[in-house]
């Protein structure tokens, strides 16, 4: 049989231009109450009621697969805390999708870990806020959740399941990220870092307070680089990003699709219509947005250096178009930094 490399494999993929990512929010559901996190609004009795059950998740798997999605990452709230998970991501495997997972660990057992050893995961992607227990715990706002999480990493690594370790960076782990960056280095395991904090889905600016000053805040290179790889030099398209082109498409627990995790509206609902059908129409509406305001986000020359988006600007203003002061700062730090 021919092999390659994985990642010119995955450039050719890509250059298909067709449908090929889906990121899957299986549940809203997770054990941790983290202050910061955007999703935890939607972490409740009622609304996880609501949530699509388990043939009705296999349905849209089947309908991603036939749509030509190769990269499926299962995530959450926490997809873990899901009683079904299992029986999701088997029906995952077996259609042939490269599966990612997202979780903050706790859920992972002895049984779970062997359980995804026989499943072999692509990556499973835990989040690490800290490696000291009481500054975990008061993250994540549950006793015994930082030993569940350390066990968690000896059990994946007993079954040689890959793993990535990700932080997000707050004014409460700011100081910590460099330990937890050396904890990962020291066991081989990739390390990411974000510190870009979004406010909640249902508007709620609480994580906004726990930003870190953008003139300090560790990792602020990579995203700032990530920004002006996908930044349109355009003064009129709204949308500096790829989303353009529809290679990815993102699925909440309730069973919508739409082209930007923040930006959830217009979404469409995969009970009334095709994945094809959704995914054109997302792809219209986006690649005909354009300013409609004389908004300084149209034309400022700072744009390649600034994480904003609709997206961001809509969760934190309540405008798509609203300029971001969290953004600002971001970009003209690094334009200082170039200077």
């Amino acid at each position: 049989m021919k092999t390659g490399r994985y990642q010119e494999f995955s450039r050719r993929a890509h250059e298909a231009r067709g449908l090929s990512v889906a990121q899957f929010e299986l549940t809203f559901g997770c054990d941790l109450r983290c202050r910061h996190c955007m999703t935890d609004c939607y972490n409740k009795p009622v609304l996880l009621q609501r949530e699509l059950p388990t043939r009705e998740v296999k349905e849209i798997l089947d309908r991603l697969k036939a749509s030509g999605v190769l990269w499926l990452c299962l995530t959450g709230g926490d997809p873990l805390t899901r009683g079904d998970f299992p029986e999701i991501h088997e029906h995952a495997k077996k259609l042939g999708f490269i599966v990612t997972v997202f979780t903050n660990g706790c859920r992972i057992d002895r049984g779970m870990a062997r359980l995804l050893g026989r499943m072999q995961p692509f990556v499973i992607e835990i989040t690490l806020n800290a490696i000291t227990e009481e500054l975990y715990e008061r993250i994540s706002g549950r006793r015994g959740s930082f030993g569940k999480v350390m066990a968690a990493l000896e059990l994946l690594k007993a079954e040689h399941i890959p793993i990535k370790l990700k932080t997000q960076v707050t004014r409460e782990n700011a100081g910590e990220a460099p330990r937890i960056q050396a904890f990962a280095r020291g066991r081989g395991i990739p390390w990411d870092a974000s510190c870009l904090l979004y406010p909640r889905l249902n508007g709620d600016l609480g994580p906004a307070f726990l930003r870190v000053d953008p003139r300090t805040m560790p990792g602020q290179g990579s995203e700032c680089a990530a920004a002006s790889a996908r930044a349109s030099k355009s003064s009129v398209e709204l949308f500096p990003c790829p989303i353009k082109s529809g290679q990815g498409i993102y699925l909440d627990p309730y069973g919508f699709a739409f082209l930007c995790p923040l930006l959830r509206r217009p979404r469409y609902d995969l009970s009334r219509m095709t994945l094809a059908r959704a995914r054109g129409l997302a792809m219209v509406q986006a690649g005909r947005a354009r300013f409609k305001s004389e908004s300084r986000c149209r034309s400022c020359g700072l744009k390649v250096d600034c994480p904003w988006c609709p997206g961001f600007a809509y969760l934190e203003t309540g405008n798509r178009e609203e300029p971001v002061a969290y953004c600002c700062q971001i970009a003209r730090g690094s334009a200082q930094a170039d200077a």
